[in-house]
């Protein structure tokens, strides 16, 4: 429900944008179509239906929502992202609470943590894992952010800001305290628990099971609301970045990863891998039910289609 009803704040926004924007841009008669909030685009990839496997997304300004299911047995969520812009707009306040309650978690740092918790005085201008489809081993930032100019970083800050996954930068929850470990941890779930309740009861369970020593808060640039600012949280398996740094703390970006299953990557590999690129119920309707293991029957009359891309 938290994260439907985040999704809708988002969409209603537009509205919002609309009046502030189109004065300076002129839009005139076109105004209504621009940041509408109808503005918003379904895709659906593969062929919906049980047994199969297929996925479907959601995407516009500030929205992007990823979901892949995997033989009507799994399903993945990851990457999700939500933008905001303003900070608030009147009471609609899609990530508000993500920010107050990661202002919380440093405040609360004594100096030191402090210290190490903030690993660069400059922000990044997007997410540093930009938006590659699976985390590698090591992610730089670009320069800029997508679509925006006017906030550029250099090579060094993109070097002090990047994302290692087997040795993420940031201060370790081995070096906090109980309640510090458990505000980095509810921050996490915070944006975990805008999944549907049995994935999120995973995750959920995941987390709070979880190596604390794995688990890394990371700030960068300002520590004030009003300034450029950027954190991450991450474990093992898990990533979330926040970047609030164009319009210094008006216009924030926020994604929650998988490092290891965004868009079904884990499970895609492994189902492939036992069924073909067929799947599975495919190669059951191609089996007699007579056969044994020793004894296949399988016709080679079905071929899977072929596939034409119409360049134009």
């Amino acid at each position: 429900m938290r994260g439907y009803s985040q999704v809708l704040a988002v969409m209603a926004t537009e509205n919002i944008l609309r009046e502030l924007e189109v004065i300076d841009r002129q839009f005139g008669v076109f105004a209504g179509d621009f940041r509408s909030p109808d503005g918003y685009w379904f895709t659906v990839f593969g062929r919906p239906g049980f047994e199969d496997t297929w996925g479907w997304r959601v995407i516009g300004h500030h929205l992007s929502l990823s979901f892949t299911i995997v033989a009507q047995r799994y399903l993945t969520v990851t990457p999700l992202a939500m933008g905001a812009l303003p900070i608030p707009a009147g009471v609609l306040d899609p990530l508000g609470a993500h920010g107050r309650m990661a202002f919380d978690v440093l405040n609360s740092l004594s100096p030191d943590l402090r210290r190490r918790a903030v690993i660069h005085d400059v922000a990044p201008a997007d997410f540093v894992t930009r938006q590659v489809p699976l985390v590698g081993e090591e992610e730089w930032s670009d320069h800029v952010d997508l679509g925006i100019v006017g906030y550029t970083i250099t090579d060094d800050d993109r070097a002090a800001l990047r994302f290692v996954k087997n040795a993420p930068s940031g201060v370790s929850g081995a070096d906090l305290g109980a309640s510090e470990i458990a505000a980095v941890r509810e921050l996490l779930l915070h944006y975990v628990e805008t999944a549907s309740d049995e994935i999120s009861a995973r995750y959920r369970e995941q987390i709070l099971r979880g190596d604390p020593g794995k688990l890394v808060f990371a700030w960068a640039g300002g520590t004030r609301p009003d300034t450029a600012h950027y954190y991450r949280i991450s474990t093992e398996s898990l990533l979330v970045e926040a970047d609030n740094a164009v319009g210094a703390g008006q216009h924030k970006h926020t994604v929650w990863r998988d490092l290891t299953n965004d868009l079904g990557h884990d499970l895609l590999l492994d189902h492939y891998a036992q069924h073909g690129r067929d799947g599975e119920h495919l190669n059951r309707r191609l089996v007699s039910n007579r056969a044994t293991t020793d004894d296949v029957l399988r016709t080679d009359a079905w071929h899977p289609p072929q596939v034409y891309v119409t360049r134009r």
